[in-house]
C-alpha cells in the first residue's frame, strides 16, 4: 500500500501518496455517482438492473470474471440444492472457505481483496435473511444476484441487510438525501486530509530506520501515533464515502461514529467504533449462535477475533494483531477505565497504535517486531504492568467480598 522510498519530517523528506490510494478513491467516488443515478431511475426493476450491471462490472474489473463466475455459480447451486434449514450455515462455510483459493491462486489482494470480503458477507447475509424463501427459479437467482452484486459499497463497508436493500430499491421516493450525503462528504473530506498529512509527513517506514531507534521513547510514542493515524484516517474516509453513496440510495447503514473514537476511555470502546456493520455481522451470525455450543464469552470472542483475522487475509500479522486486541479487551481493559479522560485517550491511542503494527506490516511481520524492538517493547511491558494491576485489583475485590461475608 505504501511506497518503499520514504523519508520523514525528521529526515528532511516527505512521502508521496501511493497511486493505489487514488485508484481506490476513484472507485469509491464512482460508486456514489452510481448510487445517485440509481436512486433517480423511475422503476424498482430498472434500479435493480443498473445496480447489478455496475456492480458486476466493478467486480469483474477488480477480481476477474473467473473468480466472480466460480463464486456466484457455486452459491446459486447451494441456494437451490441445500435444504432450507442448512442454507445459512452452508453459505457461511462456503463463502469463507472460498477466500483461501481466491487469495492463493486468484491473485486477490489490496482493493480486489476488499471487494471479495464484501461479497462474502453479502452472500452470508442473503442466505440468512432470504435463503429459506428462495425457489428454484430464474427470478430467485436474479433477486440473489441483485443484492449480492449491487454496486453501492461494493468495495468497502458498511454492509446492509436484504430488507434494507429491498426497501431502498422499491421506494417510490426518487429524491436524493443531499443533506445526509453532504454531511458524510464533510466527514470523508476531514479524514482524507488527515490521511494525506499523516502518510506524507509521518511515513511508516521511518520507524524501521536507525534514526528512529535513536530517539527518546516519548518522541517514538508521538511519531508512532501520528504515523499509524493514516490507517484510521484511510478507513474512516473510505467508509464515509461509501455511507454517502448508501445515503443517496436511501440505505442508512453506518460503519463508524465520527466523534466516538476520541471519547473512548478503553481499547474496547475504541474498537467498537470501528467497522460497526461488520462487527454486527460477526455478532449476529457467529458470536450469538455459538452461545449454546461455547458458553464462555471470552472463548467465543477469541474465535470471532481469529475469524475476523482470517476474513481480512492469511498473513500471520493479522492474527497477531487481532489476538493482541482480544487480550487487551478481555483481560486488562478495565484498568484504564479509572484513568482521567486525557490520560485515558492517550492510553487508547498508544495501545491501539502499538499493537496495530503487525496489521500494517502484515506482508513482512518482522518489520513490526523491529519497531517494537526499537521501542524496547515498551507496549508489551505496559501491558504486563496492567496485567499485574488487574490481578491485584481482582484479588483485593475478592478479599473484600470474603470479609463482608465473614460473620
Amino acid at each position: 500500500m505504501l511506497c518503499t522510498d520514504r523519508g520523514s519530517l525528521m529526515s528532511g523528506a516527505v512521502e508521496v501518496m501511493p497511486p493505489i490510494e487514488l485508484v481506490y478513491a476513484a472507485f469509491l467516488l464512482s460508486s456514489v455517482v452510481s448510487s445517485v443515478v440509481i436512486r433517480r431511475l423511475p422503476s424498482p426493476e430498472f434500479r435493480r438492473a443498473v445496480g447489478l450491471l455496475v456492480g458486476t462490472g466493478t467486480i469483474i474489473l477488480l477480481d476477474g470474471a473467473a473468480t466472480l463466475m466460480i463464486f456466484i455459480g457455486a452459491s446459486c447451486i447451494l441456494l437451490f440444492v441445500v435444504p432450507p434449514g442448512r442454507v445459512r450455515i452452508s453459505f457461511f462455510v462456503y463463502s469463507f472457505a472460498f477466500l483461501v483459493p481466491a487469495r492463493l491462486y486468484g491473485g486477490i489482494d489490496g482493493i480486489s481483496n476488499a471487494c471479495l470480503l464484501i461479497l462474502a458477507l453479502r452472500n452470508c447475509i442473503y442466505a440468512a435473511d432470504a435463503g429459506h424463501d428462495a425457489e428454484s427459479s430464474l427470478r430467485s437467482i436474479y433477486d440473489f444476484l441483485c443484492y449480492v452484486l449491487s454496486c453501492p459499497a461494493i468495495i468497502t463497508g458498511p454492509v446492509y441487510t436484504v430488507k434494507d436493500y429491498r426497501e431502498a430499491i422499491e421506494s417510490c421516493d426518487r429524491d436524493v438525501n443531499i443533506s445526509e450525503m453532504f454531511r458524510r462528504g464533510v466527514f470523508a473530506t476531514y479524514w482524507a486530509v488527515a490521511f494525506i498529512i499523516s502518510i506524507t509527513c509521518f511515513p511508516l517506514d521511518y520507524m524501521l530506520t536507525d534514526d528512529f531507534a535513536g530517539h527518546w521513547l516519548p518522541v517514538q510514542f508521538g511519531y508512532l501515533i501520528l504515523s499509524v493515524y493514516h490507517f484510521r484516517a484511510r478507513c474512516f474516509a473510505a467508509w464515509y464515502i461509501a455511507e454517502a453513496g448508501l445515503a443517496a440510495l436511501g440505505i442508512q447503514a453506518r460503519n463508524t461514529d465520527f466523534g466516538a473514537p476520541e471519547r473512548a476511555r478503553t481499547v474496547g470502546e475504541y474498537v467498537r467504533c470501528w467497522n460497526m456493520s461488520v462487527q454486527s455481522f460477526f455478532a449476529v451470525y457467529v458470536y450469538r449462535p455459538l452461545r449454546s455450543t461455547i458458553p464462555s464469552r471470552r472463548l467465543r470472542a477469541a474465535l470471532v477475533m481469529c475469524l475476523s483475522a482470517y476474513w481480512h487475509g492469511l498473513q500471520p500479522g493479522l492474527y497477531v494483531f487481532f489476538l493482541s486486541i482480544f487480550f487487551e479487551t478481555a483481560f486488562v481493559d478495565t484498568v484504564s477505565s479509572f484513568l482521567p479522560l486525557p490520560l485515558a485517550n492517550i492510553h487508547v491511542s498508544f495501545v491501539g497504535s502499538y499493537y496495530v503494527l503487525p496489521f500494517l506490516f502484515k506482508n513482512d511481520i518482522s518489520n513490526a517486531y523491529k519497531v517494537w524492538a526499537a521501542m524496547g517493547h515498551a507496549g508489551h511491558w505496559y501491558t504486563a504492568v496492567r496485567v499485574v494491576l488487574r490481578m491485584a485489583m481482582s484479588l483485593s475485590s475478592s478479599n473484600a467480598k470474603h470479609i463482608e461475608r465473614w460473620p
